[in-house]
């Protein structure tokens, strides 16, 4: 699927292909190591840098170029299209188990509990527009476009879904609203691209502005991040190095 996607590109758009070859070129630990006209036994280069380090220098300019020839080709979102298809269809449905003492199915509660989560399946985003099955094929597309995306649980009733079934929700968060820029030191730990760490580098939290950058009215400082806890918002990052925090493109 890479190769087609590669030549595709090289044919629908030269100027894309080379932009993308040169921030790639950036990102050696995706490509391998990056070698002069020499052989490969002969004084290649190997970059040295970690995951986070090359993914903050080429990341966020290879998530724009996947938007954007998403956008502007046919082929490019036909892709995603069949990707997102195979990989979870209509959504990935669930069969509960719940089993007595003696292992055998309590049958009546688990068809309880099936109707009841089929029910909330029907409208869980927080804003009320999204079933599961279409929260899961974003989900999808966003992970092999974007690199990733965020998911937040908001407990209780008080929040516009169209089915108050059970006492949570689920906000959904494209990948800009974590700043890949937003780097720094703590007191105890860091900020790496909008994901605070500990001194063991796990993460403790995510750094999101309050409303998406790129809204025509949406105010982008800095100072105007908040922090969500790993305990009620979560990651789904495409990594291919141990240490990565944020994860790529998979074009």
């Amino acid at each position: 699927m890479k190769n087609l996607l590669e030549k595709s590109i090289r044919w629908l758009s030269p100027r894309w292909a080379a932009q993308r070859q040169k921030d790639r070129h950036i990102l050696t630990a995706y490509e391998g190591a990056s070698y002069n006209n020499r052989s490969r036994s002969h004084n290649p280069y190997i970059s040295s840098a970690s995951a986070n380090t090359e993914v903050q220098m080429g990341g966020e300019s290879l998530l724009h170029q996947a938007r954007e020839l998403e956008r502007n080709h046919d082929l490019v979102s036909g892709a995603l299209d069949m990707l997102v298809s195979q990989i979870v269809g209509a959504g990935l449905q669930t069969e509960p188990m719940v089993c007595d003492k003696k292992g055998k199915l309590i049958n009546g509660l688990n068809e309880e509990i099936k109707n009841l989560w089929e029910r909330w399946l029907k409208s869980p985003d927080i804003t009320g527009q999204m079933s599961g099955g279409k929260i899961q094929q974003l989900d999808v597309r966003s992970w092999l476009r974007d690199g990733g995306t965020f998911k937040k649980v908001f407990e209780g009733y008080d929040f516009p879904h169209q089915n108050n079934v059970l006492p949570f929700s689920i906000g959904c968060y494209e990948y800009d609203y974590v700043p890949f820029h937003h780097t720094r030191m703590l007191e105890k730990g860091m900020i790496i691209q909008g994901v605070e760490v500990n001194e063991y580098g796990a993460p403790l939290a995510f750094w999101m502005y309050p409303s998406h950058p790129g809204d025509y009215s949406a105010d982008s400082n800095q100072n105007n991040l908040v922090r969500h806890s790993i305990f009620d918002t979560y990651h789904i990052a495409q990594t291919k190095r141990f240490g990565q925090l944020r994860g790529i493109t998979a074009f």
